[in-house]
């Protein structure tokens, strides 16, 4: 092996290159925003590809013959199609540093990609910070699919575009809230941020496919947070800096209407009412002392009406709610029986799972237009 050589499979190539790649900004102001870092790591042996976009970064290594060390700056998009397209075997990696060059070969395929040095790509932090917490997995991942589901996407209150990792009673939680919604989910005892943390739901959901060990380290800062994924994936997000609102406090104390549902036959109702309800997702809902009736109706398309079984405390009632939310609230619940508890129409409602006091939605009604 020539010294500026590194020679790996293809395959792992290519995954970190992806990863990374997920992190690259997808129309960079600058050229160097739309590439990679590719750095040899002789005395691990490794080759690490780091992509960024100033907000977040995500760097992954992949188990290399590494014959020196170096870096370089590649092409994400031309250099990762490239790699894709070829066959399954090995490919090597050879640095011209005085042409600026990085040679590459795999079998009878070869190419020489233009690169920058390595000095030109942004610094990134990826030092574990001192306040950090140990998740395990599952609960990580939960975080990503059922919390920052609730988070706001249209750009409108980028505060609200984050889950809050705060404190609750003895314990930790993380939160996420549109505005017409809240997901909480309590992650236990942990050591408590000295002040809530937010951290971009985005950067949670584009973590989440990466996380290959049994637990997760998240630690932070005040400037950014750090993802350990996987002993060969770490993550970086700059934090949302603004106080996250007081979110508990449209969380009910009690209830007086509280209805018990097969999550089955619940999801299969809601499945039908969204053909009806295109546009604002409005269905309505009626409370009866025999079940849950869910009815929508669309001007263009027609009406649709289900019936579900359920068993109700308190007085029957109708409320309208965007079925889409009650959708992502319902398929997050763990527990084969959902809970829906509320106290009047205009006023929240929450979606939990019975004997589950770890996870709940809040959802706020809306109006539901009546079919003329």
């Amino acid at each position: 092996m020539k010294q500026n050589e590194v020679s790996l499979a293809r395959g792992a190539l290519l995954e970190a290159l992806q990863a990374a790649g997920s992190a690259v900004a997808v129309r960079p102001t600058l050229q160097v925003l739309g590439s990679l870092l590719l750095e040899a790591v002789e005395e691990r042996q490794i080759l690490r590809v780091t992509g960024t976009d100033l907000e977040m970064a995500l760097q992954m290594d992949a188990r290399a013959a590494v014959g020196a060390s170096w870096g370089a700056v590649v092409p994400a998009r031309e250099f990762t199609a490239w790699v894709k397209a070829l066959d399954e075997g090995v490919v090597t990696l050879r640095l011209d540093e005085e042409r600026q060059r990085l040679q590459c070969y795999s079998g009878p395929s070869t190419g020489s990609f233009a690169v920058m040095a390595a000095e030109e790509f942004p610094p990134v932090p990826f030092e574990m910070p001192p306040q950090a917490i140990v998740l395990e997995a599952g609960l990580f991942r939960r975080v990503a699919r059922d919390v920052a589901v609730a988070a706001e996407t249209d750009g409108a209150r980028p505060g609200l575009a984050g889950v809050v990792l705060a404190g609750q009673g003895d314990g930790l939680e993380a939160a996420a809230s549109d505005g017409y919604r809240l997901a909480v989910l309590a992650l236990g005892e942990a050591k408590m941020p000295s002040a809530p943390v937010v951290i971009p739901a985005e950067v949670w959901r584009k973590a989440s496919p990466y996380v290959g060990s049994e637990t997760v380290t998240v630690g932070w800062n005040d400037r950014y947070a750090i993802f350990a994924l996987d002993e060969h994936v770490r993550m970086m997000s700059m934090l949302i800096g603004v106080e996250y609102p007081p979110y508990r406090q449209i969380v009910p104390e009690r209830f007086g209407v509280v209805g018990r549902i097969q999550k089955r036959l619940l999801l299969a109702a809601l499945r039908q009412a969204t053909v009806f309800a295109p546009g604002s997702g409005a269905v309505r809902l009626d409370f009866t002392a025999t079940g849950l009736e869910i009815s929508a109706h669309s001007a263009e398309l027609g009406e649709g009406q289900a019936a579900v079984p359920m068993a109700l405390e308190g007085e029957p009632l109708t409320i309208g709610m965007n079925v889409n939310f009650l959708y992502d609230a319902v398929r997050s619940v763990e527990s084969e029986t959902v809970v829906l508890q509320g106290n009047a129409p205009q006023l929240p409602w929450m979606v939990s799972g019975a004997g589950d006091d770890a996870f709940f939605h809040i959802i706020m009604p809306m109006s539901y237009e009546e079919r003329a």
